[in-house]
């Protein structure tokens, strides 16, 4: 059973390190509040899918994507109301995450619960579920969330520590990112109980290069992972490369760049999610892969490790010398790196000569022989959780 308020990215690295553990004979549980359409998570056999739907979420981003004094009176009461009696209301998704949860705990024989979210919720939640039980809780941490520079008031800061700080008391051992680690000093002080992993991604994939197209798939966040620069850079380049040579965008919104879309005649196009089993079809037949790093220097794109077990070439864009993806990129056999601060017409001559470079799929023998790289396979992951 997982349980959380999980992006699909956690998600996946989770059913990963699940299936290193367990094998692929398995049924897996998940309790998800966090109002993504359940195509994006469900489409599994083994994957038995509850959404719940997140009221403070959903007002706030309402408030973000459309401010007013009416979405902001509206979001804030919500929030004061939801934290003051979480759990007791019908309307709060934590408790029906817990009351979800418990039902699946007493009619399926669960081994483990893996609790996995950004903030704390879902570990607060795993471990009532499973209070009184014997049934394992295994806590994974992959966001530092609090040492990333969110905004927020004093109250909310201090609250969030302290839950943090019991809930880490609490946990017998957690499982944490290297950067999560590194940036979160509640978890410092508790390294005793700290197991760290990589993202499990990096598999051996039957792979191919069926066409010239070149795909970005993920979130752009504003303040976070701004993708204008990027932009810039390509539609300069544009007419310096073959006509076959499309870009390919899927995004959570992609009508926000139909302005993009025009500028380029085509050849930068936008689409929506797709589920993960047609994305795999995706980038194992594209000719290279796009990443675009974080502004925040304590987060790393977890596509950067499932990037790499593609064995294609990378384009990456950058806007922080201290990156956190070069841990991973720094080493990779076939990669451009632009740093997007740079001129911008020199950053297109470089995008256009490396396209026209003779490029081909890398030997996954090649790969492990990158000590880290051996470190993001399910393989070892299992070790470490064994």
């Amino acid at each position: 059973l997982i349980a959380g308020s999980f992006t699909s990215a956690n998600f996946n690295v989770m059913l990963d390190v699940i299936r290193a553990k367990y094998g692929k004979d398995l049924m897996i549980h998940a309790v998800s509040a966090n109002n993504d359409p359940p195509g994006l998570l469900s489409k599994y056999d083994d994957v038995t899918y509850y959404p719940v739907y997140n009221y403070k979420l959903a007002l706030g981003r309402k408030h973000r994507e459309h401010p007013s004094f009416w979405n902001h009176l509206r979001f804030s009461t919500v929030c004061l109301f939801t934290n003051l009696i979480e759990n007791f209301i019908p309307m709060s998704y934590e408790r029906r995450i817990y009351c979800i949860g418990k039902e699946i705990l007493r009619c399926n024989p669960i081994e483990a619960v893996f609790s996995v979210c950004m903030p704390f919720y879902a570990h607060r939640v795993a471990y009532r579920m499973t209070k009184r039980t014997d049934t394992c809780w295994l806590s994974f941490w992959v966001d530092p969330y609090l040492n990333k520079g969110l905004r927020m008031s004093r109250m909310q800061y201090l609250t969030h520590r302290y839950v943090e700080r019991r809930n880490i008391i609490r946990s017998k051992k957690i499982y944490a990112l290297p950067e999560v680690f590194e940036n979160h000093d509640l978890l410092q002080e508790y390294k005793n109980k700290i197991h760290t992993f990589e993202i499990p991604y990096i598999i051996n994939r039957e792979v191919e290069i069926k066409n010239r197209d070149i795909i970005f798939a993920g979130l752009f966040y504003e303040g976070v992972r701004e993708p204008e620069p990027m932009f810039d850079i390509v539609l300069r380049a544009l007419p310096q490369l073959p006509s076959d040579v499309i870009f390919k965008f899927y995004v959570k919104y992609p009508d926000r760049y139909a302005d993009v879309a025009a500028r380029s005649q085509g050849r930068m196009q936008f689409f929506g999610f797709v589920n993960r089993i047609e994305l795999n079809k995706l980038l194992s037949e594209c000719f290279m892969l796009m990443n675009v790093g974080n502004m925040n220097p304590v987060q790393m794109p977890s596509k950067v490790v499932e990037y790499i077990s593609y064995r294609k070439p990378i384009l990456f864009f950058y806007c922080d010398r201290d990156d956190r993806s070069f841990r991973f990129l720094k080493d990779y056999p076939d990669i451009l790196s632009l740093y997007v601060k740079d001129d911008m017409d020199s950053n297109a001559e470089s995008l256009a000569a490396y396209l026209g470079k003779e490029h081909s799929i890398i030997e996954f023998d090649t790969l492990m022989g990158n000590p880290l790289y051996r470190a993001s396979t399910p393989e070892y992951i299992k070790s470490i959780i064994q």
